[in-house]
């Protein structure tokens, strides 16, 4: 992974600056480009849920994985059932956080981002815990009740479910690259990312 040992990125670690602020010199030495509409960086979860439902939308879709299979740790993810959960009750849960608008985006989607994540797994073959006493909660806040809803692998656990659903990420259109780390964003003059730029073999 390049760093920036020398310049204007010494000076400023010098200065205090944590190393992981300074920006690494910008490799611009490449031995292969390809294009894509979306690039994920990561084949855990996150990154297999974001691949597969883009894939589903009809992009073009590569994602990079530092191991060599898909990997995740973990074997729960947690939504709200607005089903049961009143407006009040939602506000009532995202009122201690920060971010409100992320929150909200989270407590309005999180449902149903859980069922289709449970229909890809069950589709490679891996089903949820039936019956398992943490897959459904109800906080009390305020006064209002919010029903909490999970996906539970136990025994399983998430490292497996991904690998189950990489094979119908692929007929979906997703290209994989394993082994092969992203170590730097290419952005524009505005900062936006247009690039991932990925290590394989110590070539980029």
């Amino acid at each position: 992974t390049p760093t920036a040992a020398t310049g204007e990125g010494s000076a400023a670690a010098a200065d205090g600056t944590p190393s992981f602020l300074v920006a690494p010199a910008p490799i611009t030495e490449f031995d292969e480009t390809r294009d894509y509409e979306v690039v994920v960086v990561g084949a855990g979860v996150s990154g297999m849920a974001a691949a597969l439902s883009a894939a589903e939308a009809g992009a073009k879709i590569a994602c990079v994985q530092r191991e060599a299979t898909p990997s995740s740790q973990g074997n729960m993810a947690a939504g709200v059932d607005l089903s049961q959960t009143s407006e009040a009750g939602k506000q009532a849960l995202i009122s201690y956080l920060s971010n409100r608008a992320l929150l909200e985006a989270w407590a309005d989607n999180s449902f149903e981002a859980l069922a289709w994540f449970k229909e890809a797994a069950s589709a490679g073959g891996i089903d949820v815990n039936p019956d398992e006493p943490q897959a459904d909660r109800v906080l009390h806040i305020n006064g209002y009740d919010v029903y909490l809803h999970a996906n539970t692998y136990f025994r399983i656990g998430h490292d497996e479910v991904v690998k189950a659903i990489a094979p119908g990420a692929e007929a979906a259109g997703v290209e994989f690259f394993y082994s092969c780390p992203a170590v730097q964003l290419v952005t524009d003059e505005a900062g936006r990312v247009t690039g991932v730029v990925c290590e394989e073999d110590g070539k980029h």
